[in-house]
């Protein structure tokens, strides 16, 4: 293992067991495996440290984090860390934008596209009359791989976080201990540059996966009810091309093309961009934050 690495780990381990929300708050999300896919513990209220801050979540029986207006109706999310909303309990400025007052978000970190949707096809989550599906082209490109394997990254059973929430400060160590499995893909900063060149190693490669997913998705998806009126797509895009930049903008072209051929217009589905910069990233420079202001609008359609 990477000295550094494990260094890196248990020094911001033993600062947070040093710090004085440790008794009430883990030092990072908590989430295990579950019925084959990963999940947050089922019907709890803890809070978990983003960037230093304590972030406070409660989820539902079946683990899907819920935010915003207690009284309205919930619109079910399905993705992962990006659709979360990691460094806040309040609705992200994006949500709101669409119109949404209460969310309940079945999402965890590492939660790629083929585990989220293990979770739909064994209907482990609470219905709802409008479901959002978070394409994250940042990080889910790359998770569509058949080498991509979530549990190979975390070795806990979410009963195991449900019977350590009690103890933050043991939970937050045994996290750590299961952290050091992710290597360098845990530690913050930005990586456009790196995850830019692993995309063009292989780019005819990742957009095959990109066809073969939706194909699967689109098929599992009707099976279970979903239409173009009760479900929507939102595909962000990627933080690592600048969609403005003539860099950038073939292979972010070739990208979105990719979705939209694959999407085939069976699905509505909306593009969502943000500017990167300080303001609008949460703390590992890999997310954007519940406050940033993103751009949407319609994915362009199929050019083939």
């Amino acid at each position: 293992m990477n000295y550094k690495i494990f260094v890196s780990v248990w020094v911001l381990t033993l600062g947070t067991l040093a710090s004085s929300h440790a008794t009430t708050c883990v030092g990072s999300i908590p989430y295990g495996v579950y019925n084959g896919f990963l999940s947050l513990p089922r019907s709890a209220k803890f809070c978990a440290f983003e960037g230093g801050n304590p972030v406070n979540y409660e989820t539902d029986e079946l683990g899907g984090r819920l935010l915003g207006e207690p009284s309205e109706a919930a619109v079910n999310i399905f993705g992962e860390s990006q659709a979360l909303v990691i460094d806040s309990d309040q609705i992200p400025l994006i949500y709101k934008t669409l119109g949404l007052e209460r969310v309940r978000i079945y999402a965890t970190p590492n939660n790629g596209p083929y585990e989220w949707l293990t979770r739909f096809v064994k209907r482990q989550y609470t219905p709802s009359n409008q479901t959002f599906f978070v394409i994250n082209l940042g990080f889910d490109v790359f998770r569509l791989n058949s080498n991509w394997r979530p549990k190979d990254l975390v070795d806990m059973d979410v009963s195991t976080i449900e019977n350590l929430l009690n103890w933050p400060r043991t939970l937050t160590a045994r996290i750590a201990f299961s952290q050091l499995k992710l290597r360098g893909s845990t530690l913050s900063g930005d990586d456009r540059d790196s995850k830019k060149k692993l995309f063009q190693s292989n780019q005819r490669h990742y957009l095959a996966d990109i066809r073969r997913w939706f194909d699967l998705a689109k098929s599992a998806l009707i099976n279970q009810g979903m239409n173009s009126d009760n479900a929507v797509f939102l595909i962000f895009s990627p933080y690592w091309l600048d969609s403005n930049s003539t860099d950038d903008i073939a292979e972010h072209n070739d990208l979105i093309q990719a979705v939209s051929c694959a999407i085939d217009g069976q699905f509505p589905a909306k593009l969502v961009t943000f500017n990167y910069g300080p303001s609008s990233l949460t703390s590992d420079a890999r997310h954007f934050s519940h406050e940033a202001t993103p751009k949407i609008r319609e994915l362009p359609a199929c050019n083939r």
